[in-house]
């Protein structure tokens, strides 16, 4: 096990994140790596020809996030959109193999959000990407299935995925939000730039430094004005915490009594790819506790180095902290 500076302030030699009930509504979608090897150029055009190449599959999106969610010990569910298609049966399988509770709601109209990266002598070469934006036509059936939940046991944290890929549109998310209010349940969202403005009132709100800049309308060139940025977030949207991501800089975490500065680990970037997932999910989790809250954003950019520390999207776990 990885030890981590955040046992230390939580004086806490046992550290878990419980067994919260979790629920992830928003855009899964099947992360597909097509890895290979490559010794000489195209002659058709300068380009590697890739030989010897594997093609695995991943959990991705607001999928990841739930399986991270479940591998640091959650009871958590899955509710999210998918087409009738080879990509959505893959999916669906892949998640058959983990205890993350899936509830898929397909759309024959649309494909199954599919994103290939193709990796060439361990560099990553090329991104494809099939999906459709539109937003979601069943709306009832998700939030049906969100009511089935909640009667099965109370639901904890509800995090709301963005990849702006449908699932999360202005009906969808006033209704969830609706939801968790009348029910008491705390909510975590990642947001994307579309719509902002449906995210008031919710308990954690985590944009990175591009979104927060589009947000707030200037750079962030400082900590000081991530904190500026952060706190105006938050007046913003009504929002009762904000986690502002800056990458190498580490991440700002506001609330109503300060701002805090946890600045990056100095742990090797391997892949940026799933910080955001990673970092989501954990601190959706850690936001249940209220011992743990003053640790929230060392956990958060120790989430992101370990998610950073592998190549591909992977889901984070509970003793890699």
């Amino acid at each position: 096990m990885v030890l981590f500076n955040t046992l230390a302030v939580m004086h806490d030699p046992n550290f878990n994140l419980g067994s919260p009930h979790v629920v992830v509504v928003g855009d899964a979608m099947l992360d597909r790596y097509m890895v290979g090897k490559s010794v000489r150029q195209s002659p058709e055009a300068d380009v590697p020809v890739l030989q010897d190449y594997e093609i695995t599959a991943k959990l991705g999106g607001a999928a990841n996030v739930a399986l991270s969610c479940q591998q640091l010990g959650a009871d958590v569910s899955l509710v999210s959109l998918i087409g009738d298609d080879d990509a959505g049966r893959e999916l669906v399988d892949l998640l058959s193999t983990t205890d993350v509770d899936a509830h898929m709601i397909i759309d024959a109209d649309r494909p199954t959000t599919v994103k290939t990266r193709v990796l060439c002598n361990d560099e990553h070469l090329l991104r494809i990407d099939r999906e459709s934006t539109d937003d979601i036509r069943d709306v009832t059936s998700l939030m049906s299935r969100l009511s089935d939940l909640e009667a099965q046991r109370h639901i904890d944290v509800l995090i709301l995925q963005d990849y702006n890929k449908g699932v999360l549109v202005p009906e969808s998310i006033d209704a969830i939000l609706a939801f968790a209010k009348s029910h008491s349940i705390s909510t975590a969202v990642d947001p994307k730039l579309r719509f902002i403005d449906n995210y008031k009132g919710v308990d954690l709100f985590k944009p990175n430094r591009r979104e927060a800049e589009a947000i707030v309308g200037r750079p962030i060139v400082s900590i000081d004005a991530a904190k500026e940025a952060a706190t105006y977030i938050m007046q913003l949207l009504s929002a009762q915490t904000v986690l502002l991501t800056l990458g190498a800089d580490g991440v700002v975490y506001t609330d109503a009594s300060a701002s805090t500065h946890a600045p990056a680990s100095q742990d090797k970037v391997v892949d940026v790819c799933g910080a955001g997932d990673a970092v989501l999910a954990t601190c959706a989790m850690a936001m249940v506790h209220a011992d743990k809250r003053s640790a929230l954003p060392h956990l958060a950019v120790r989430a992101g180095a370990i998610a950073c520390s592998v190549t591909g999207v992977t889901p984070i776990r509970l003793q890699d902290f």
